[in-house]
């Protein structure tokens, strides 16, 4: 069920106007909540990332509220959830259309997974 989900999100994504990254976020969001079973974050995550890879430009303006929930999921129990979100934190790290960042993107999305890696981070930057 997960994956026909998956492909029906796409196919809508790819048909998507960039313009309505923005209406789409509450609707997203919701598949990260406490409820939200395993395979609905892990395929949340594999959605947001098509809207990325998509519409780059636009989710860099959503990014203070894609930033937190997805950086929560890279800690997740369950191992699927914890790649996908791992992925999702990189390539929506890419959207934010600062070329000077690129170097340190790496850093963050690691650092996103454990505080030790935070004090890393900060020394990089």
């Amino acid at each position: 069920v997960k994956d026909a989900a998956v492909a029906s999100a796409n196919a809508i994504v790819v048909m998507m106007s960039p313009f309505a990254v923005q209406e789409c976020m509450p609707a997203l969001l919701t598949g990260f909540g406490v409820k939200a079973k395993p395979p609905q974050k892990e395929a949340t995550l594999q959605i947001i990332e098509a809207i990325a890879a998509k519409s780059p430009r636009y989710i860099g303006h959503v990014l203070v509220t894609l930033t937190m929930p997805v950086a929560e999921l890279t800690c997740d129990i369950k191992k699927e959830v914890k790649e996908a979100a791992t992925s999702t934190m990189s390539a929506i790290c890419n959207c934010t259309g600062n070329k000077d960042l690129e170097p340190f993107l790496p850093f963050v999305v690691k650092a996103a997974q454990s505080l030790d890696s935070t004090h890393v981070c900060v020394e990089k930057l």
